[in-house]
């Protein structure tokens, strides 16, 4: 081990000690393999130099400094308890005391250390870890100045975070939205039953469609309704209801079908245009290439006229009735400005647009359906 990780290691014994009830909770699963998360939303949180810590010139605070006074303050308001200082006894006082100094010294890897121990402790310290948490993920995804990696990161977050980030999930209105998504994220090998807990009262879009995710490949039939809740309570967001109606989609039988016939007949515009191309996809009543992305209004092929839910069904004078044949017709024009004709299936009708080769290649990363036989 390098000295790196044996200083990591050592620093969050402590922590470590002290969350090992938190592990009933179950423990976090590690992200990705290349060692990433996939953030959502950036933020300007940064640290906070404790009240009367002074700055790393002996000056009085820096600007770095007031910015990371105001956000301990906003964590602190957050849970409705009074900003750090002796009131949260000298275990809790010592650690925040440090907070100031690590920053200015930008040491990332004590910091993190200092994160995982002070997520042990509990809800009191939770927004000291959560400013911690915030810095040096808005470091990693810029200037990279306190030297942390996204492995030292996640691995902290796998041996100390668990408990902390269910929380987060648990009370929406007490954690930033930021480390609330990053936890739904992370919750990967959960088991379906505690995220669809999560998920039925989950009022923010991305935090729904994270969890959503989070269940792809284990959907059952038993959680239909579950997902028709989301699909409906975050109506007014378009990939938050797509997620949730691809995860009917994947549920095998006629309760899905059912399913979403019904969500088609839906007052609300995006669960009902959602249900019609997951019917297209269970069910598509021609063979080709299933416009299934969102078409931005002025890229080309919506310009030509194509839109969401065609079935590209031929190009050229050449049908598409079979994958390879239709990837080999793409490839042939990629490159070309010639313009081609495309004929789509929609709606029972089959229509013809015209559009040059080269912006042919979208269509190729669309899925390949089949005509039932």
């Amino acid at each position: 081990m390098s000295t790196r990780g044996l200083a990591l290691f050592s620093a969050l014994a402590a922590g470590a000690a002290g969350v090992a009830g938190g592990f009933l909770l179950g423990r976090l699963p590690p992200v990705h393999g290349d060692g990433g998360i996939p953030m959502g939303t950036k933020t300007g949180a940064v640290l906070p130099n404790p009240a009367g810590s002074p700055s790393a010139s002996g000056a009085g605070p820096t600007a770095l400094e007031e910015r990371v006074l105001r956000a301990e303050a906003e964590f602190a308001g957050l849970l409705g308890r009074p900003q750090a200082g002796p009131a949260g006894g000298p275990a809790l006082g010592d650690l925040r005391a440090r907070i100031g100094p690590l920053v200015a010294g930008h040491r990332g890897i004590e910091l993190l250390a200092l994160m995982g121990e002070l997520a042990a402790i509990g809800e009191e310290a939770y927004p000291d870890a959560l400013v911690i948490w915030q810095q040096l993920r808005e470091d990693m995804l810029k200037d990279a100045e306190f030297g942390v990696s996204w492995n030292d990161f996640v691995d902290t977050v796998n041996l100390c975070m668990g408990p902390l980030l269910r929380w987060t999930l648990a009370n929406p209105a007490r954690a930033p939205r930021t480390v609330r998504v990053d936890a739904a994220e992370a919750l990967g090998d959960a088991e379906p039953r505690e995220i669809l807990e999560f998920l039925r009262s989950e009022p923010d879009h991305e935090v729904a469609r994270q969890l959503g995710l989070r269940l792809a490949c284990r959907e059952s039939e038993d959680m239909i309704p579950d997902f028709e809740a989301a699909a409906h309570a975050h109506a007014g967001d378009p990939r938050t209801v797509e997620t949730m109606l691809e995860a009917i989609n994947r549920v095998e039988g006629e309760s899905a079908t059912s399913s979403l016939l019904a969500l088609s007949q839906s007052p609300e515009p995006a669960v009902r245009e959602e249900a019609g191309i997951q019917l297209l996809v269970r069910r598509p009543p021609a063979t080709g290439f299933l416009l299934n992305n969102r078409l931005d209004i002025g890229a080309p092929l919506y310009s030509a006229g194509l839109r969401r839910g065609d079935i590209v069904v031929g190009i050229g004078d050449a049908p598409l009735d079979d994958y390879g044949a239709a990837s080999d017709e793409i490839a042939r024009r990629r490159h070309s400005d010639a313009t081609e004709s495309v004929t789509v299936f929609r709606a029972g009708v089959t229509l013809t647009f015209r559009t040059s080769g080269r912006d042919l290649a979208e269509i190729g990363f669309t899925p390949f359906v089949y005509t039932p036989r």
